[in-house]
């Protein structure tokens, strides 16, 4: 079996992985009286919270309260979702990435595209490997392409 693998330059996968979840600021929210205000929220994120494993023979990113993505075959890189309480009557309207920072480690990464969830007592065998996705892998694009 062939496995088409992504080769990714460590810099373009720290800065992926930091913007994709870093600075969301601010989110222009309105209230029932239409007056519009800002609510800026700063995430800050440092190498510290990574962590690279292998697996199947790919490496695994991982990051401190991350989360993988659920769409198959797509690199697996990890986010964090943001909540951010809003004052009582109000609604977000838009979100910004006002600043983001990138930090560059060299390295060339085969990442693991994202795979189905296993279930407890089943082996590997039982669940076939999803191979990545050639449109993402093979683009030479960061993923994923938008931070928000």
């Amino acid at each position: 079996m062939s496995k088409t693998r992504l080769t990714v330059k460590l810099s373009v996968l720290i800065s992926v992985l930091l913007l994709a979840a870093a600075f969301l600021l601010p989110a222009q929210v309105s209230s029932q009286a239409k007056d519009a205000t800002q609510v800026r929220h700063t995430a800050e994120f440092s190498l510290d919270d990574l962590s690279f494993d292998k697996l199947l023979g790919y490496d695994l990113v991982g990051l401190r309260n991350g989360s993988y993505p659920d769409q198959r075959g797509v690199p697996m890189l990890p986010s964090v979702q943001l909540q951010i309480a809003l004052p009582a009557g109000m609604a977000a309207q838009s979100v910004l990435v006002l600043a983001a920072t990138q930090e560059e480690i060299s390295g060339e990464f085969d990442v693991l595209p994202a795979q189905p969830p296993r279930r407890i007592g089943y082996s590997d065998e039982d669940i076939a490997f999803v191979e990545p996705d050639p449109g993402i892998y093979a683009s030479g694009q960061p993923y994923p392409s938008e931070l928000v």
